[in-house]
């Protein structure tokens, strides 16, 4: 029973190792993903926020002369529209994902129950009562054996005759 239950106890460890290790694996390529993505937008929001600067200290630079200064509003505003467009993208990729756990109902099933991993069941009777009905069986097939020994080697012997006996009996007299 000890080499069962442990067995079975063996095949469910290495069964939640394996799944704690997929799901371990899982979190860590999300996790690789999400870090990935937050990386990239960070130094696209980095870049567009130093070309914005650099527009604007340019666009200061030029107030005195008005030609320079068209010039540069007119270069400042097709940027804009890039600038715009780029964090429409990011906009679009702001979806960093956040995780939750969700233990499976089954699991939480399994570990409400109170036999979660199994049970016990008792399939023989007392060990006592066991070797008991074992010794008797025992037993009783020798007994059976030797009768029918004895009785096989009785009817294989000559059978000596009552006229016989009788007559060495009246000789033992004399």
């Amino acid at each position: 029973m000890t080499s069962t239950t442990s067995h079975e106890g063996n095949e469910i460890n290495q069964y939640l190792d394996k799944r704690e290790q997929e799901l371990l694996e899982e979190i860590e390529q999300k996790k690789q993903k999400s870090q990935s993505l937050l990386s990239e937008l960070k130094s696209n929001c980095q870049d567009i926020q130093a070309a914005t600067e650099k527009l604007k200290a340019e666009l200061q630079d030029k107030e005195v002369n008005s030609n320079q200064l068209f010039i540069s509003g007119t270069r400042a505003i097709k940027e804009l529209v890039g600038f715009q467009s780029a964090l429409k993208d990011i906009r679009g990729k702001k979806s960093v994902s956040y995780f939750k756990f969700t233990r499976d109902p089954t699991t939480k099933q399994l570990l409400a129950s109170c036999t979660a991993i199994g049970r016990v069941d008792q399939v023989a009777l007392d060990l006592a009562d066991h070797l008991a009905s074992d010794l008797a069986d025992q037993v009783a097939s020798d007994l059976a054996d030797q009768l029918a020994l004895n009785l096989a080697d009785q009817q294989t012997k000559p059978q000596v005759s009552a006229v016989a006996d009788t007559s060495i009996i009246d000789r033992t007299k004399e």
